[in-house]
């Protein structure tokens, strides 16, 4: 964020401060990596959603997440369409990523996404426990949202 008294040229066509940006490569890991991203969605005359939530990419760049079916955060996507997943880290440097989104599918949520989430996310010994407390009905069925970056923002800031 630049202060009230600084100024910076920010580029119209991508929103970034020139020298800042992220090369595509840095960009991809730190999106890629196991931090936890925020979800931003759009929500019709109020402030946007944005919630931190586990996610993961795979190799084509797209990311997904799993969601309870019936959740403000799985209606949201539904009729906007569209979201932003924003990841950070300040070590070893200050930078982040964040990757506009469009929903391009939705799918009931298995076992197998529930658990590999959870192991991506937490310790083992977390991540069994999760997962046997999902099994034994958790929160209700879940969905997975399947999100392709179509704009990126991001920046190295030192």
């Amino acid at each position: 964020m630049v202060s009230a008294g600084a100024s910076a040229s920010v580029s119209a066509a991508d929103g970034t401060v020139p020298g800042m940006a992220l090369d595509t490569d840095v960009r991809d890991r730190l999106f890629a990596s196991g931090a936890i991203p925020i979800l931003a969605i759009e929500r019709p005359g109020r402030a946007p959603v944005a919630v931190p939530i586990w996610h993961a990419v795979e190799p084509d760049g797209t990311a997904w997440i799993v969601t309870p079916r019936d959740s403000l955060k799985a209606r949201l996507l539904r009729e906007a369409g569209r979201c932003a997943l924003v990841v950070d880290e300040v070590e070893p440097e200050v930078r982040y990523a964040s990757a506009e989104c469009d929903v391009v599918a939705e799918r009931p949520a298995t076992r197998e996404d529930a658990a590999r989430m959870a192991r991506r996310n937490l310790p083992p010994e977390a991540a069994e426990a999760y997962i046997a407390w999902a099994e034994g009905g958790g929160i209700g069925p879940e969905v997975v949202f399947v999100l392709r970056p179509v704009a990126w923002l991001s920046a190295q800031m030192g």
